[in-house]
C-alpha cells in the first residue's frame, strides 16, 4: 500500500470552496464571465468540478488576485503629491 495515498488530501477537505456566485461577487465581475471562462477553457485560475458543480478554491482565487496586482508606483515624469 502507497503510505503517500491520500496526501495533500487535508488541503482539499479543510479548505473553502467557493461556489461560482461567491467568485464573481469577490472579484466583481458578472457571473457569467465565470462559466464563461469555464466553457471556453480559458479561466485563469484552477476549478474543481464536484458532479456537475463547479467550485473554487479559495486559495486560487486570492493567488489570482495577488497576481494580477499592478504595483502602484509612479511613472518618471508624473506628479506626486
Amino acid at each position: 500500500m502507497d503510505e503517500r495515498k491520500g496526501v495533500g488530501r487535508e488541503r482539499v477537505v479543510s479548505e473553502r470552496l467557493l461556489t461560482p456566485d461567491e467568485v464573481a461577487q469577490m472579484l466583481a465581475i458578472p457571473k457569467s464571465w465565470v462559466y464563461g471562462r469555464v466553457h471556453s477553457q480559458t479561466l485563469p485560475f484552477p476549478y474543481v468540478k464536484v458532479g456537475f458543480y463547479l467550485r473554487f478554491r479559495e486559495s486560487d482565487i486570492l493567488e489570482f488576485v495577488q497576481k494580477q496586482t499592478i504595483s502602484g508606483q509612479s511613472r518618471p515624469g508624473s506628479r506626486e503629491k
